[in-house]
């Protein structure tokens, strides 16, 4: 019991182990406020330290980004005005291959038509011009050399089936008029028969 009222007594007189507990924990209470007080004001100098290099690296960050999007924005620029070139350039190239083309016909067509009308006079045709006309020329082809070929063929099977487009034997023009005369007089034409049928 005496160690028990010893045990009390050292608590109720506070020189026993709660005391020093306390005094204890005063102690690291005033090292904690002492540490607290130049931990506080060394972190509000770190903490201006961080603000001024946040400051310092978000004006940098801005600073490239400007640069960055005028770099994409003159790019895109420079891609915009290569493309439209491209297509430009093919536009040209397109109209200068139908322009070509529309020339090689225009060509094609003189070529043909001077080929048969040639051939038609000296194969006997009165007149060459209307056996270009009337030639089946589907036959024909012209090179790359701009030989005609397939003429001579296409003018004998217009000669087979209408003969009287060529010229008569002996120089003589065959008379077109012989067969649609009536009772006029021979030689008159067929003005001068409207005339004299309605006393004109």
């Amino acid at each position: 019991m005496a160690d028990k009222e010893n045990k009390d007594g050292m608590s109720e007189d506070g020189n026993g182990t709660e005391g020093s507990e306390e005094s204890e924990g005063g102690m690291l209470e005033e090292k904690a406020a002492g540490q607290q007080t130049v931990t506080l004001e060394g972190a509000l100098e770190e903490l201006g330290r961080t603000r001024a290099a946040l400051r310092t690296a978000n004006a940098e960050a801005a600073d490239r980004r400007r640069k960055l999007a005028a770099l994409e924005k003159a790019e895109q620029e420079r891609a915009d005005a290569e493309l439209s070139e491209k297509e430009r350039l093919e536009k040209q190239l397109a109209e200068a291959q139908e322009a070509r083309a529309k020339a090689e016909a225009v060509v094609n067509d003189v070529l043909l038509k001077t080929a048969v009308t040639l051939a038609a006079a000296k194969a006997g045709f009165i007149d060459a011009g209307v056996a270009y006309q009337l030639a089946d020329l589907a036959g024909v082809e012209i090179g790359e050399d701009g030989e005609v070929a397939g003429v001579d063929k296409a003018l004998k099977a217009l000669a087979k089936g209408k003969p009287y487009l060529l010229k008569q034997e002996g120089g003589q023009q065959p008379d077109i008029n012989a067969g649609k005369r009536g009772d006029g007089e021979k030689g008159q034409t067929d003005l001068e028969a409207i005339k004299r049928r309605f006393g004109i």
